[in-house]
């Protein structure tokens, strides 16, 4: 009796441990995982400039790119174009971004890819530098013209 009241005590004992570290691996997973989900959002830029315009003056816009995570290559963006002369209540645009690698003429060139909640054209920009993004044409080719198509981070 007393040896069936020993083993149960010992087969108690080692699946409370188990349990205990099954617990602990479980919590650490978890405490993991909500680092991850912790980590701030970062901003990769406020990129501003006055973009050529067909039937206007210009077109005065704002592209903000909100990085999910550090190190991730993809994220939230807003964008507002104001047509000076034209209209001066902004067009809005928000959604999410996505990078691309790759242009018509630098297949190196890292592009990023503005996917829009509503049912606006996606938008593509090129990466120049850390302050400077160039807007592409619709199919995220470079355009081959004089004209400014750089947004730059105002300091």
């Amino acid at each position: 009796m007393k040896t069936k009241i020993i083993i149960v005590v010992v087969a108690i004992v080692v699946f409370g441990f188990s349990m205990w570290s099954y617990q602990s691996k479980v919590n650490r997973i978890l405490l993991e995982d909500e680092v991850i989900i912790k980590d701030e959002p970062e901003l990769v830029g406020d990129f501003r400039g006055l973009l050529p315009c067909a039937d206007c003056a210009g077109i005065d816009t704002v592209v903000i790119l909100i990085r999910d995570h550090p190190n991730s290559g993809d994220g939230t963006y807003q964008l507002l174009e104001i047509y000076p002369g034209k209209s001066e209540v902004p067009f809005t645009s928000s959604g999410r971004w996505t990078t691309l690698r790759g242009t018509d003429k630098d297949e190196n060139a890292i592009v990023y890819q503005l996917n829009p909640d509503q049912t606006e054209p996606v938008k593509y920009f090129k990466h120049i530098d850390e302050k400077t993004i160039r807007l592409l044409d619709t199919k995220g080719n470079e355009i081959n013209s004089s004209l400014p198509y750089d947004l730059i981070i105002e300091e």
